[in-house]
């Protein structure tokens, strides 16, 4: 799916692993899926030993912008990118429809190489939430690290805009 026609179906992985995956792309909204509707519905799904270098908009290992439902996901993926929103999982939720998210698990590495102060959010799972989201029984075991645009303030204060689950919401 794209921004103007976001995958809008039901994809039911059945516990079985997508691996192997190497995406290197400046294109926007990168994942396994660029951008999901809020009818889609992503479930069962293990993605394993996978890598993503991106540096065009928001973009994580399951979805760059995800909207609807994602149910029993794991990723393990490694996921790279540069002045932009980054989710170990999902990118960014945007302002015109949130997500259920129910049993998802990344573990994997996510590293956030902007140098840009320029609103950029790192989440373990997902890098920005803009619209009311549901998360229940979410984990993060994976490595989150966004210390290449951590700045120091006027007093004193060093700020990294990331989180271990959210980068921002």
């Amino acid at each position: 799916g794209t921004v103007n026609y976001p995958f809008a179906g039901v994809f039911d992985g059945g516990m079985h692993s997508i691996s192997g995956i190497y995406l290197n792309t400046e294109a926007p909204y990168s994942g396994l899926f660029s951008a999901t509707s809020e009818l889609s519905m992503i479930r069962n799904l293990k993605l394993e030993n996978s890598y993503f270098k991106v540096g065009g908009a928001s973009s994580g290992s399951i979805s760059g912008r995800g909207r609807g439902n994602f149910d029993t996901i794991y990723s393990n993926a490694i996921v790279e990118g540069s002045n932009i929103n980054l989710g170990g999982m999902i990118g960014q939720i945007p302002g015109d429809g949130g997500i259920k998210m129910n049993n998802c698990w990344f573990d994997g590495q996510l590293t956030n190489t902007s140098n840009s102060l320029s609103t950029r959010y790192t989440g373990g799972l997902v890098g920005v939430v803009l619209s009311d989201s549901v998360m229940t029984n979410c984990l993060n075991t994976g490595t989150v690290d966004a210390s290449a645009y951590a700045y120091k303030e006027k007093n004193g204060n060093v700020t990294v805009l990331a989180g271990g689950f959210v980068g921002w919401v």
